[in-house]
């Protein structure tokens, strides 16, 4: 990384882990697929909630970024997460964006909100959280015509099972020029241990 020269696209997420994405995958798709074409679905392999959207950040600052990311999220301890529900972006008209909902566990309510806020104080100086924090995993974007209205009312009523827990954060580089290996993770961003000692 140190060789590497101009800018990254950068975000910090927390991915699902591999048999959470692959079930998730497989509920979208089954609702999703009567869409065809008029849907481009996200790879398991890219399913991640996203804390912060950083935008094209010199290489050259990014390990100092990752330092400043990795000491904020030290004392942060994890969310445990659950799948809630199926929802588009915008709510009215025609949508764009297709997410799934999360909601914490009772138990580790609020770790969620408090550590999208410690990874925007930690990047602040870089480019900061533009838009309210909504904890949503996006599994699909609208392309060409879209999907009929019916498509759209099965995947609202969607309740996929599942949650997790993560054990670390992930700073992310998102590269367009390569659709076959998009995300490389560039640090991983331990999460401090379970204060109550509950399992994931």
């Amino acid at each position: 990384m140190g060789a590497e020269t101009g800018t990254a696209r950068l975000f910090v997420g927390l991915m699902l882990p591999d048999g959470l994405a692959a079930a998730l995958e497989q509920a979208v798709a089954g609702v999703l697929a009567p869409a065809g074409r008029g849907l481009r679905r996200v790879r398991a392999s890219e399913l991640h909630l996203s804390l912060a959207f950083l935008g094209d950040v010199e290489r050259e600052r990014v390990e100092q970024l990752g330092q400043a990311l990795e000491r904020a999220l030290a004392a942060s301890p994890a969310p445990a997460l659950e799948l809630v529900r199926g929802g588009t972006f915008p709510e009215r008209g025609r949508p764009r964006v297709w997410w799934i909902g999360l909601a914490e566990r009772a138990g580790t309510e609020g770790r969620l909100a408090a550590l999208a806020a410690r990874v925007a104080g930690a990047v602040g100086r870089e480019r900061g959280a533009r838009e309210p924090f909504r904890a949503h995993l996006t599994v699909a974007r609208t392309r060409g015509r879209g999907a009929p209205p019916e498509v759209e009312s099965a995947f609202r009523a969607l309740r996929p099972a599942g949650g997790w827990r993560p054990r670390s954060a992930a700073l992310v580089e998102s590269r367009l020029d390569r659709p076959e290996a998009r995300y490389r993770t560039l640090r991983e961003l331990p999460l401090a241990p379970d204060p109550c000692g509950a399992e994931g």
